[in-house]
């Protein structure tokens, strides 16, 4: 008589998996944004803004923003160092105040629909007035965020602080 004891061997199922690959991707994507904030590269990803209607330089011409790519700015490769070559996914959104006192948010990159499991992480930016925006090559142009035509609008017109700026990255596997 023979007895066969049988294991099935697949890949850790969302149940068991999905706690640590989240928690892991998690400090992931906030050491990324707190890396970019602490080294100031998302500011000037920020203001990298073309000035055809199409948004942001090398931006998809229709959709004015990233699709499925980071942008070819240090913030965006950093994002793609970090993220990218993690076999994860995501997508970058900004949020800020219009004139109005709305919450107003357009997309900078978006790589698709998050997963259930996503996670999110966030960091606040102070725009100034004097921030120049950037020329495609990532010098600065001779025009300030308070002196042009940008996404976001001027928060507050009797300070020097144009708008305070809410970036989150949305990260999933895929």
């Amino acid at each position: 008589m023979f007895t066969f004891q049988v294991a099935g061997v697949t890949a850790l199922g969302t149940s068991t998996a999905s706690p640590q690959v989240s928690t892991q991707l998690s400090g992931v994507a906030t050491g990324t944004l707190d890396a970019a904030a602490a080294n100031g590269t998302i500011s000037p990803t920020l203001r990298y803004w073309g000035d055809a209607p199409s948004g942001f330089h090398g931006a998809a011409a229709i959709e004015g923003y990233y699709v499925a790519a980071a942008p070819p700015t240090a913030f965006g490769a950093l994002l793609e160092r970090r993220l990218g070559d993690r076999n994860a996914a995501y997508n970058v959104g900004i949020a800020y105040v219009d004139a109005d006192g709305v919450i107003r948010e357009r997309p900078l990159v978006r790589s698709g629909t998050p997963t259930d499991d996503a996670v999110r992480a966030a960091v606040t930016v102070t725009l100034y007035d004097d921030d120049p925006l950037l020329f495609a090559n990532g010098t600065a142009t001779d025009d300030t965020l308070g002196n042009t035509s940008f996404y976001a609008p001027d928060a507050s017109p009797s300070s020097h602080v144009y708008n305070v700026v809410r970036v989150e990255v949305v990260a999933w596997r895929v």
